[in-house]
């Protein structure tokens, strides 16, 4: 009989340990949440957070081809972007500079005239190629847009 009793208490006792899945874990799932939501001793997770939109990048924009009537580009750091334009570039064009934030999101366009060509625009960041589009035939267009490489850490 005691085998069997030993069994039956060890049965209870498992039902009464906690599981990684029962209303303990559940209720520290949602304090990890709240945690993150309201920032709770966030000054580790916003020291992070300020530390990485900090970082500043190198971009390139570049475009080549023919054809070219109007190059857009934005420029600047930190929900202070602003957008330029050139009217008829002379070919190859290239602008570079620094940009920093997570949220900063380098982008340029072209727009053909209307006897048409074929150029393309490309964004470099850091040395690598991070966008390339293709714009042909009259008013063609083409759009690169590349994400910020601050969000990721070293």
């Amino acid at each position: 009989m005691s085998g069997l009793v030993q069994t039956a208490r060890r049965e209870e006792k498992q039902k009464t340990d906690a599981h990684p899945h029962d209303e303990g874990s559940a209720r520290d799932h949602r304090d990890l949440h709240d945690c993150f939501a309201t920032g709770c001793s966030g000054d580790t997770a916003k020291s992070e957070f300020e530390k990485l939109d900090a970082k500043e990048f190198e971009v390139v924009y570049e475009v080549t081809g023919s054809g070219v009537k109007t190059v857009m580009f934005e420029e600047g750091t930190k929900g202070e972007i602003f957008s330029e334009s050139v009217d008829d570039p002379k070919l190859p064009w290239k602008k570079t500079l620094t940009m920093k934030g997570i949220a900063t999101a380098p982008n340029v366009s072209l727009i053909l005239g209307e006897k048409g060509g074929r150029a393309d625009c490309v964004i470099s960041i850091n040395g690598t190629e991070a966008k390339r589009a293709t714009a042909k035939s009259e008013f063609g267009t083409a759009s690169c847009v590349a994400a910020s490489p601050a969000g990721k850490s070293e």
